[in-house]
């Protein structure tokens, strides 16, 4: 699973999912006072003006520095289209956007409605009944704004908080804690 830009300075456009100070800050020196966090672009259709789902149209881009750097980085809102640039890298075997610090975002267009999410079942991204990755079918949906629906929690683990769930045919999917309001209060079953 590897880019032909990874290592690369580029230069990408979308609209902002979801904004830095969602993103919680697990295991990552500096804490959740810190500048890290990360943002998720959905791509941007130019006919319709709006956001567009599906596979292959989301990005993570992600801030490493504790200083607010790029400046107006952090004040990112949902909905804008921006123009953003980067080095495309890797984080934990997920392309990401390591963003340039010295680049101030550029805001193209204030307010951008958001495509919903594509449905999906956890085989799109997981080996059935397994917690493991399909690359074959999962990479498409790499950084996507995706659903699931029916799923039934079978176990959370908390600190950081990661849900696992299944749905009515036994396949599996790992649901990380990782932006504010999912929380713990999913019991199993």
């Amino acid at each position: 699973d590897s880019s032909i830009l990874q290592g690369q300075v580029v230069r990408v456009r979308g609209i902002v999912l979801t904004e830095c100070d969602w993103h919680r800050h697990f295991n990552v020196s500096g804490g959740p006072d810190s500048y890290r966090c990360s943002i998720w672009l959905q791509a941007y259709d130019s006919t319709t003006n709006t956001g567009k789902s599906g596979p292959r149209t989301g990005l993570q881009i992600r801030r490493q520095n504790v200083t607010d750097k790029p400046t107006g980085f952090t004040q990112l809102q949902q909905g804008q289209y921006v123009e953003l640039q980067g080095t495309v890298s890797y984080f934990q075997g997920e392309i990401q956007l390591l963003v340039d610090t010295n680049v101030s975002p550029i805001i193209l267009a204030p307010s951008v409605p958001i495509a919903p999410p594509t449905l999906i079942a956890p085989d799109s991204v997981n080996l059935p009944g397994q917690l493991t990755h399909d690359l074959q079918k999962g990479d498409k949906w790499q950084g996507s704004f995706v659903m699931m629906r029916n799923l039934t929690v079978t176990n959370v683990q908390t600190n950081p908080l990661r849900i696992t769930a299944t749905d009515p045919n036994n396949n599996q999917v790992l649901i990380f804690g990782e932006f504010k309001g999912l929380t713990n209060l999913y019991p199993p079953n």
